[in-house]
Formats: C-alpha cells, sequence, structure tokens
C-alpha cells in the first residue's frame, strides 16, 4: 500500500508540475503566464531521487544555440514566443477531450476547439513579443496588426488537427518574413521557418537565415535539470536519395496520369511507403530518417489543399535548408509569390534532390485541362489517356460529301508532354514574375507557339549575355550544353529548366559512360541543338552518326567498350538504317535499357505508317525546324507519298490537292 502511495504521489506531482509549469491566464484579451516556467531542481521535494542517482546529459538549450549564432535578438524574440507557444500546445493537445466531432480543451471558463486554442495561444505570445507587426493563420487568413514593426509571421497552429481524436501525431507551422506585411512575399525571403511536432516527444526544427542546415531540438520531459527546455538534438545538413515515399492526395492517381505513373515507380521499385496523413509528422520523418519524399499533387477533381504561405512555403524552407528540394512541378516552392488573398493552394513536392526532379518529369505542372475530354474516332477519350490508349488508332472524317476529298487523322498526334510541360513552363514563369521571362533558345521548335509566347513576355536568346544579371532564364525542351549552366552561375541568373525528362535521361547516361572512360557514339543531326547539348557532356569521347557509311570511319576495336544513344525526335528508318550498321560492327555496343527515342515520335511515326501508303498526299502541321515534323514528312516520301510541312492552314496550297482522293 505505501508503495501504491509513493507512486501516486510522484505521478500526482509530476501532473502538478506540468501544470504550473504551463500555467497561464486569459486576461485583457490575451494570455499571461501566471508564474514563470518552473525547472526541475523543484522536484527534489519529493526525495525520491538524490542527485547523484541520475545521470543526464547537459545539451545546448535553444536560447544558447540562437546566441550562440549570433540570431538577431528581435527575429529571437518571435521565436522564443513561439516556442513558449509551442510548450503550452503540447500540454493542451495532449490533454484534450475529444468527442466525434472535435477536441477541446479548457481554458479559464472557455471550451475552445484544439485548433482556436493553438490559434489564440500563438497570437497572444506574437503580440507579447514586441517586435511582430503582422501575423496571420490559416485559422484567421487575414493579417492582423501585432503592434510591431520588424516581422511578420504566418502559421497554422495545429496541422492535422482533425486526426488528434486517433492520437496521431499533429504538429505546427510558422514561417518568419522581415516585413510588414505577407502580401506579395515569397518563401525565399523569409528570415526563419519550422515547424512543432506534438507526439510522442514534443521537437521544434528551426531553420534561420544565415545558418547553415536545419536544426531539431527536443522538449526536455525528464528528471533533469534541463526539463522544460528546448534542447539541440540533431543537425541536418543533406536529404540522401532514400527508397521512402509519402504520398498525399492519393485520390489524385484517379485522373491524374503522371501520378499514377510516379506511384507505380515506386511501387514496382520497392520503396517503403509511410504515410500518416498529417503535413508535419509525413515531413518531419524525412528530416528524421534523411531521405526520402513527400507529395500531394492535384488534379482537376481533386486539387491540393495546402496552402502556400501557411504550410507549403515555411516547410519548403526547412526542407531547402536541410539540403533537400521543393517544387509546385515546376518551380521552388519557395519563388511562388503569396497573393493578396492570402489563401493559394498548391500542389507540393519536397525531399531528396532525386525524388523532387522525378516528381517534375512525371507529374509537372498543375494544369487546368487535365482532364478536357476529346473525340476521336466516335469515342469519347480523356486526352491524358489519348496518346497511350488509341496509339495506332486512326480516325478518318470526310470532309465534303461523297466524291469529296478524304481527310484521315492519324491519332496520336500534336505534342508530346515533354513539349507541353516546356509550354507551360513558360507560360506559369510569366504569370508568376510578370514579363520579361528569358528562354534559352525557343522553348519549341513552333512558329506558331512561340510567337503567342513573345506577345506575352518571353524573350527567346541564343547567348546568355543577353539577359541581364540576376534574371530569370528557362532552358529549353532540347537541352543544355554544361558549360551554359556554369555561365548561368556567373551572371547569379535564376535557372528554370524545361529540358524535356527524356533528353535529361540521355544527358545522365551519357555523363555515366563517359565516367567509365566508354566510347560513347550518338546517332542524330550534328547541327541540332539537342545533340549538340549531348556531345558537351563528354565531347572528347563523343562521336556522332548521321549516315549508315559513318559507321565504318569510326576508330573503335572489337574489344573496344561503346555506348550508343540517339538524338530522341530521331526516323524510326533512318535510325534502324544506321543502328544496324553499328551493332554489325561493334556488337558489343550498349545503350539505355528503355532506348532514347521519344515514344511519342515513335507512336506518331506508327500510327502515320499504318494508313500513308493508302493515301495520295501527307500534310505535317509543323515548322521547318522542327525534327519531329520534318521526320514525319519523311515516313510519307520514303514510302512514295507526297508530302509537306505548313505551319497553319493557309500554306495549304490548292495545286496540292489536283487529282487528291484522301489526304492524311
Amino acid at each position: 500500500m505505501q508503495a501504491v502511495f509513493s507512486f501516486l504521489t510522484v505521478v500526482l506531482s509530476l501532473e502538478g508540475l506540468l501544470a504550473s509549469a504551463f500555467q497561464l491566464r486569459f486576461q485583457g484579451g490575451s494570455f499571461q503566464r501566471s508564474q514563470p516556467l518552473r525547472r526541475a531542481s523543484h522536484l527534489s521535494s519529493l526525495d525520491l531521487y538524490g542527485p547523484e542517482t541520475i545521470q543526464t546529459q547537459r545539451l545546448e538549450t535553444v536560447h544558447e544555440w540562437l546566441d550562440s549564432n549570433n540570431v538577431d535578438p528581435k527575429l529571437r524574440k518571435v521565436v522564443n514566443g513561439i516556442l513558449e507557444a509551442v510548450k503550452l500546445i503540447s500540454y493542451k493537445v495532449r490533454t484534450a477531450s475529444c468527442d466525434k466531432t472535435a477536441c477541446f480543451n479548457e481554458l479559464g471558463d472557455n471550451q475552445l476547439a484544439i485548433d482556436v486554442l493553438a490559434n489564440d495561444i500563438l497570437m497572444a505570445n506574437l503580440a507579447s513579443s514586441g517586435v511582430v507587426a503582422v501575423a496571420s493563420s490559416e485559422e484567421e487568413p487575414v493579417e492582423k496588426r501585432m503592434g510591431g514593426n520588424d516581422y511578420s509571421v504566418a502559421f497554422d497552429p495545429l496541422d492535422g488537427s482533425s486526426i488528434v481524436d486517433a492520437d496521431f501525431a499533429v504538429g505546427t507551422i510558422f514561417g518568419i518574413w522581415p516585413s510588414q506585411q505577407l502580401r506579395g512575399v515569397t518563401g525565399r525571403e523569409m528570415s526563419a521557418a519550422g515547424m512543432a511536432v506534438y507526439g510522442p516527444r514534443t521537437m521544434v526544427t528551426l531553420a534561420i537565415d544565415g545558418v547553415p542546415g536545419a536544426h531539431e531540438f527536443t522538449l526536455r520531459d525528464d528528471l533533469s535539470g534541463q526539463h522544460g527546455y528546448f534542447v539541440h538534438s540533431n543537425e541536418i545538413a543533406a536529404l540522401e536519395e532514400g527508397k521512402l515515399f509519402s504520398p498525399g492526395n492519393l485520390r489524385a492517381t484517379q485522373d491524374n496520369k503522371g501520378y499514377k505513373s510516379l506511384v507505380d515507380f515506386w511501387m514496382q521499385n520497392k520503396y517503403t511507403l509511410r504515410y500518416t496523413g498529417g503535413f508535419v509528422p509525413d515531413v518531419n520523418q524525412l528530416l528524421v530518417k534523411g531521405r526520402g519524399v513527400f507529395v500531394t499533387p492535384s488534379s482537376p477533381q481533386f486539387p491540393s489543399k495546402l496552402k502556400l504561405l501557411y504550410e507549403a512555403a515555411p516547410l519548403a524552407y526547412v526542407i531547402e535548408k536541410a539540403g533537400g528540394a521543393s517544387s509546385n512541378g515546376l518551380f521552388s516552392l519557395l519563388d511562388l509569390p503569396v497573393s493578396g488573398g492570402l489563401n493559394d493552394k498548391t500542389q507540393v513536392a519536397m525531399g531528396s534532390k532525386e525524388e523532387v526532379k522525378r516528381f517534375n518529369m512525371l507529374v509537372g505542372p498543375e494544369r487546368d485541362g487535365m482532364n478536357k475530354k476529346v473525340t476521336v474516332g466516335g469515342d469519347v477519350v480523356k486526352s491524358a489517356e489519348a496518346e497511350e490508349e488509341l496509339q495506332l488508332n486512326v480516325a478518318t472524317k470526310s470532309s465534303n460529301a461523297e466524291g469529296g476529298i478524304k481527310l484521315m487523322l492519324a491519332a496520336p498526334r500534336g505534342f508530346c508532354e515533354g513539349v507541353t510541360r516546356a509550354i507551360d513552363t513558360v507560360e506559369a514563369a510569366i504569370k508568376i514574375w510578370g514579363a520579361p521571362v528569358y528562354v534559352k533558345h525557343e522553348i519549341v521548335h513552333n512558329q506558331i507557339v512561340c510567337d503567342r509566347l513573345r506577345e506575352k513576355g518571353a524573350i527567346f536568346i541564343e547567348d546568355l549575355a543577353d539577359v541581364p544579371e540576376g534574371a530569370k532564364v528557362i532552358y529549353s525542351a532540347h537541352g543544355i550544353p554544361p558549360e551554359v549552366r556554369q555561365q548561368a552561375a556567373d551572371r547569379q541568373l535564376y535557372e528554370v529548366d524545361a529540358t524535356c525528362p527524356l533528353v535529361t535521361k540521355v544527358h545522365v547516361y551519357v555523363k555515366k559512360a563517359a565516367a567509365k572512360g566508354e566510347n560513347i557514339v550518338l546517332i542524330g543531326h550534328k547541327k541540332h541543338v539537342e545533340i549538340q547539348g549531348v556531345v558537351a557532356e563528354a565531347p572528347e569521347q563523343t562521336t556522332v552518326l548521321e549516315t549508315p557509311e559513318d559507321v565504318d570511319k569510326l576508330p573503335f576495336g572489337p574489344d573496344d567498350k561503346i555506348f550508343y544513344a540517339t538524338q530522341t525526335t530521331l526516323s524510326m528508318d533512318d535510325c534502324a538504317e544506321i543502328l544496324g550498321a553499328l551493332l554489325k560492327k561493334f556488337p558489343q555496343s550498349k545503350t539505355i535499357p528503355s532506348g532514347s527515342i521519344c515514344y511519342a515520335t515513335t507512336n506518331r511515326q506508327n500510327a502515320l505508317k499504318a494508313f500513308v501508303e493508302d493515301t495520295d498526299l501527307t500534310i505535317v502541321v509543323g515548322h521547318h525546324t522542327s525534327s519531329n515534323s520534318n521526320r514525319l514528312r519523311e515516313v510519307a516520301t520514303n514510302r512514295g507519298v507526297n508530302a509537306h510541312l505548313v505551319n497553319c492552314a493557309d500554306d495549304v496550297k490548292p495545286e496540292w490537292l489536283g487529282g487528291v482522293k484522301r489526304v492524311s
């Protein structure tokens, strides 16, 4: 009985300690601490353990860490105010009472929903700091004056409040700007950002401008002399490649083909799934484990619900300071400006850099037309699916009554995903940053598209010297030589890479082959910008083949290691002939396992081959500088069918149609 009584005494004493440590009173519209934070040394009155019994390592406190890193004293006041609020929110989360609709807690005589309570606590602490000009929260998405003049703070007081009743980990997200307003800011302008995690432990991760890395602090809840203090427990400076994924908004895979492809990739490559449904704990695990990726893509039916100002930008700041990357499918989340409404939503990817690149390649930007439908051959088909599902089907339409010219449309047709992505990139950049936006080389070889982008504010250049220092430059779908990136760095340009993912893959494989000392052979056109960019990865080791006869000029022997790749927009007919000669002479040659001719190029050429010999004329809608368009024209002419390239309907000449019955 005495042992039980002693145990209860300890439990009640500890409970009393916590209650007193976080005791506040609501007075005059704000929270006031009724007594200072107690330290664990007061437990000595329990007389259960002598000081020599409990040995705990003393760690650097967050206050000492801020001081040692020379953080601005006014910024420290903001951070300290948030940390004190986190302590109280942590206690309130653990002691909340939940019914089937919400979780509540007592504050004075009022019972408040736990997320509203967290919001009020943070607002009160920010106001009491004396240096915060404006604060805004997801609960109250307006700019509230706080009385100071130095910083503005945006926060989500309790991310994941809907899963508190299930006892899942939840958290607080915050971003701090050196400004007196939040409208128009970008995440990159932040002075600090962080998140608190309320789980088995209470932890805060901070990222501060001028201090390398992201830093984790754990709230000590023990019998040491540091009880009730946040102590430095980890520094994260690199997020490595790792097979761990956290997929939010999985419903979007129903009408976002790219997201479905990404999930399929993870599953096929045996990634580990870790997803709780809470943004904070899912991002926190990336930092704790030092690897992986979190994504929440959008789709027309299921748009992302994450708020740029209150959630996405602050955590992107933490992730990028930790050595990772973030993206909305095109740009870093830190480069997206906050609109006047403060409630902008965005799709999100953050984690290791390679995983975010994969998100950009497979998912890409949000598109208004993701779910538009087209009619092909009498069947209604989602445009996102038409490229693969219809492939070699042919739609036949009669342009006139019986006896007229029959127009036969090949399907699939039109722009591939890589070109669409590049065009979307320029349009999104102009929308976000305004004109002008500089583009290295024409974004795609299509005069109508480029003229339309020029009208919107795109400036196409060939030499980066024509771009003002510090400006933004977009790389075209065709890729660039590596020295261009160095030139951009020298001129402090902000780079946006719209290179087709397949072209990027060729660059990666060529660099790997060069590093192994292999001889590199590229099949393509020497003057094409794509080939020029790839050759520049390893110019001393690379030879370009344009004809089968070029194979005989190669100086290699039967024991030499050879790696080959093709221009992605090459004609399959030309490629087959040159490749046959290469493999006949050098059968040891190796290539990219999945090949390097674009699947869209292959599909469109096969679609035309399927019926072109049954037509009298082929009209290819495309610019004369487009390799894809020229290769399609050659598919027809190589089969004895007269073919022409046109840029628009006005380019079609009536004399072409004399005696013609079928046009492809």
